[in-house]
């Protein structure tokens, strides 16, 4: 009898660990708890191994058991019932801990994402859908990020043809619908092109074909400033930084520079060689020819200057950062425009070429919102995007250098101005500066780096392999108004193609329409233009209905007569022409009484 006791023991202990293991489970998954699920998986193993035992256990008793001296009569003997009856309690509690046990098991045979996800009223509480939140093998409800999440901006990781990019172009439509601002968008592939079909009054530009940049024009900045700026575009360009760059080579390209930017005609690449033949023969005597502390003669520096940007003053690329547009660089961060940088490529020029390009271009950009400023921040006012950006803001770089790129400084100080940065790379090698400034964090399958962008995403460490398990279309995101980062998945978006001769037509009709809304805007302009400066309160004058008119006063300067009353009464008045109430009453009523009306 003993064997019989015996299986009935460990079918008993193993129908209540399954008992207890299901429960635990079921409430786990009720309350949307993550746990510790390296318990559950040890408490899994033991329960596998005490089946085992009890399989063997049980089909010990089996043999044991001989049917051959069974008879009708010793069935129901008293040993007999006792043999029978331990026999189908352990079969059945065996029976019940498999059938209980089953679903755990074939769960192995599957890579799952377990972790937490917010409740439905956080995940819809957004207004941009991104996807459906995925826990397990089941689908849950859709997600929607908000755009406060986005204006701390986004980081979009996962290695190629993991779905990353169709990702940001389902999210690109979805944005459009809801947030109706201008970006910038950089690639280097052509994969948004079709994008002009999807998204209203779309530029796609092209560096050399329809897109160029006078690198030397300051656009209403300072020559000076535009000049130091222009120049650590080229440091963080990699053209200067080598052991042999001295501090007289500095001096002298931006002394250079400035001459360049501040006379229109002298921005060419002509004119940096003349303006280098007069820079060595005006300044050899003041230099003493050499600098002690590198030994290079003006020459030499010149002449290493020269070398280090030749391919952009000879060759294919040299229009590119010379010829001039109709429209103002600055004019294209009012519009959704994309940036294919592969043309660049196709010309013979490479990434380092490329980047600088994009450091000018951002360059701009950094300008602009600068001049803005922060007043009347008012969230999102345009969003740059950078496909591979591991291009532009290598974490080599800025662990190697103080130099910043632009990047850099968009995601560092522009926030404030209502610029948001969108980066997208096939690995976490970005600046830390970036990757440090993201309120929106996603991965899509990763391979590499993964303790990194666990510690991004907030993963314990057990949870980092599921960097390397996603699906394809399936990404762990991690926002900031959420505390856990949770998964997604994200459908498959069909793309269109386009053609040269359909983007063209496109590009052809857009800026018909630009070109005509800036005419209207120009003529708007010259009848609110100043032509003057009030003389009573030094504000500007300005044409309203016909006549000369102060803006701030409103005195009117139409006939000799209404100006000579307006100067007595400023005269009883100029120690109080602070622009005050009183003041601007009395010019008030004195213009009615002028003008015939009581």
């Amino acid at each position: 009898m003993l064997p019989y006791f015996l299986s009935i023991g460990l079918n008993t202990v193993l129908f209540f660990l399954t008992l207890i293991y299901c429960l635990l489970r079921a409430h786990q998954n009720n309350e949307n708890r993550q746990g510790n699920l390296e318990e559950y998986r040890k408490l899994k193993n033991l329960m596998l191994i005490l089946f085992l035992f009890c399989l063997i256990s049980e089909i010990q008793v089996i043999v044991n058991f001989n049917l051959e001296n069974i008879t009708l009569e010793s069935l129901f003997e008293r040993n007999s019932l006792n043999i029978m009856t331990c026999v189908w309690i352990s079969n059945g509690l065996l029976f019940l801990s498999f059938i209980s046990f089953l679903p755990s098991l074939l769960s192995n045979q599957k890579n799952q994402i377990e972790l937490p996800y917010p409740n439905r009223s956080k995940a819809t509480r957004g207004q941009i859908e991104l996807g459906r939140i995925k826990f397990k093998n089941k689908k849950k409800y859709k997600f929607k990020l908000s755009i406060s999440d986005l204006e701390r901006h986004m980081f979009i990781c996962g290695s190629t043809g993991s779905g990353k990019t169709n990702f940001h172009q389902r999210f690109l439509i979805r944005l459009d619908n809801i947030l109706d601002v201008p970006f910038l968008l950089c690639e280097f592939k052509g994969e948004y092109t079709f994008l002009q079909k999807k998204i209203k009054d779309v530029l796609l530009l092209k560096p050399g074909n329809n897109f160029f940049i006078n690198i030397f024009n300051p656009e209403d900045t300072d020559p000076k400033i535009h000049a130091e700026r222009l120049f650590q575009a080229f440091r963080s360009g990699m053209k200067f930084e080598d052991k042999e760059f001295t501090p007289q080579m500095e001096r002298v390209f931006v002394d250079i520079l400035v001459q360049m930017c501040k006379n229109e005609k002298n921005r060419n690449w002509e004119a940096f060689k003349l303006l280098s033949k007069e820079y060595l023969s005006k300044n050899s005597s003041i230099f003493n020819g050499v600098d002690k502390r590198g030994g290079w003669t003006i020459e030499q520096s010149i002449f290493a200057i020269e070398n280090r940007i030749r391919r952009y003053c000879t060759g294919t690329l040299s229009e590119i950062f010379v010829k001039k547009m109709e429209m103002n660089v600055k004019d294209i961060f009012k519009y959704k425009v994309i940036v294919d940088l592969s043309s660049i490529i196709n010309l013979g020029g490479d990434k380092i070429d490329a980047l600088f390009f994009l450091n000018m271009l951002l360059k701009y950009l950094y300008d602009e919102n600068i001049e803005r400023g922060s007043k009347n921040y008012r969230g999102i006012k345009h969003i740059t995007i950078l496909e591979d950006s591991q291009y532009f803001a290598p974490q080599e770089l800025s662990s190697k250098s103080e130099i910043t790129t632009y990047v850099e400084d968009i995601a560092l100080l522009l926030r404030g101005t209502g610029e948001c940065l969108i980066t997208l790379a096939t690995r976490p090698a970005l600046s830390e500066e970036i990757l440090a400034n993201c309120g929106v964090l996603i991965s899509f399958k990763e391979h590499m780096q993964k303790a990194l962008l666990g510690q991004l995403l907030n993963l314990e460490d057990y949870q980092e392999k599921y960097l390397s398990e996603l699906e394809l279309g399936q990404c762990i995101i991690r926002v900031n108004s959420i505390e856990q980062p949770f998964s997604l998945v994200v459908p498959y978006m069909k793309r269109g193609e386009l053609n040269d001769d359909e983007i063209t037509e496109n590009n052809r009709k857009i800026l018909e329409s630009i070109n005509s809304e800036q005419k209207m805007n120009s003529v708007d302009e010259f009848k609110k233009k100043a032509i003057g400066y009030c003389q009573y309160c030094g504000s500007e004058l300005i044409y309203r209905s016909g006549d000369k008119t102060c803006g701030f006063c409103e005195a009117y300067f139409e006939d000799e007569e209404k100006q000579e009353q307006l100067k007595k009464i400023y005269s009883e008045f100029k120690d109080v022409i602070d622009y005050s109430s009183k003041f601007k009453r009395i010019i008030d009523e004195e213009n009615k009484k002028i003008n015939g009306v009581s």
